[in-house]
């Protein structure tokens, strides 16, 4: 074998071959090889696919045992294990390392009609294995599962979501990214999303009142804060109701001076899904000012 002006790095020849029917082959010796390029060209070619394998104990490109092999195109980071049906000259190669083993070969899998040329440069230059799935800056990272995909693999750093309705897709043990609004803020359970909050000032009396509307299947209601300041003279008991549910209440002693404030650091949940939230002073002749504050959730 010929070798550079060095005398110590080995120069090959190009190997060419052809094939014009299923199930033929193009082997070549890369025992003292590292490094190849691969490349298919053709004249006139119909339905022509072949897949790219190796042999650790071929020894003359027919006899052995092959197996599958994996080369990138060199027109893009796609490692490919088979060309794909192909009727003309592709417009890139493909390139591999084969340290390691005996023989590289291409064997039709399908094959219409016309000539396939096939032609492999091999290098004595050392590379990684196939260099299209070494990580790098260049690539894109993700988890090992989707948004609302059962957990699997470990967590990875991501950026959150921007939301503007609940998602109610999540069950569960699913994974789930951070959820941001549309200012970019990071989403807590205080507050909820922007587009999902609500509130409701008014002056009560002893009718239970009409402060949320009923939150859609499968979402409740929470109240986050309340505000109240009876101004008459008779007291009265404040109520927050679920429905038909008291879920909360509060004296509201006659002649408030200055209202009362209450922010729940865990916010009040409906009982159910798809239910009103109301408020309600219990005595007759109470003039309750209320303001409360929450937001639609699972």
């Amino acid at each position: 074998m010929p070798v550079n002006s060095l005398g110590n790095t080995p120069v090959f020849e190009t190997k060419v071959g052809t094939i014009t029917a299923n199930a033929q082959t193009v082997a070549v010796d890369v025992r003292r090889a590292s490094s190849m390029t691969v490349m298919m060209n053709a004249t006139s070619l119909s339905g022509h696919n072949s897949t790219f394998e190796g042999s650790l104990d071929s020894t003359d490109g027919t006899d052995g045992t092959w197996f599958i092999f994996q080369v990138v195109r060199t027109n893009a980071n796609t490692v490919e294990t088979a060309t794909g049906t192909l009727s003309a000259t592709p417009t890139y190669a493909w390139r591999t390392s084969v340290n390691g083993i005996n023989f590289f070969r291409v064997r039709a899998t399908a094959h219409t009609s016309g000539t396939a040329t096939w032609r492999f440069q091999r290098g004595s230059n050392a590379g990684e294995p196939v260099p299209a799935i070494q990580l790098t800056g260049n690539q894109p990272v993700a988890g090992a599962a989707a948004h609302s995909a059962a957990v699997s693999g470990n967590p990875v750093f991501v950026a959150g979501g921007v939301n503007t309705a609940v998602d109610t897709t999540l069950v569960a043990n699913d994974v789930s990214r951070f959820t941001m609004t549309t200012s970019g803020q990071l989403l807590t359970v205080v507050g909820g999303l922007p587009e999902q909050t609500w509130q409701y000032t008014s002056i009560l009396t002893t009718s239970a009142t009409f402060a949320a509307k009923a939150a859609t299947a499968s979402l409740r209601n929470y109240v986050t804060d309340i505000s109240f300041q009876n101004t008459n003279g008779v007291a009265t008991q404040l109520q927050l109701i679920d429905n038909a549910t008291v879920i909360a209440q509060w004296n509201a002693p006659a002649n408030m001076d200055t209202p009362a404030s209450i922010i729940f650091n865990t916010p009040r949940r409906a009982a159910a899904v798809n239910t009103a939230m109301n408020i309600s002073c219990v005595t007759t002749g109470a003039s309750v000012m209320v303001n409360i504050g929450g937001y639609v959730a699972m």
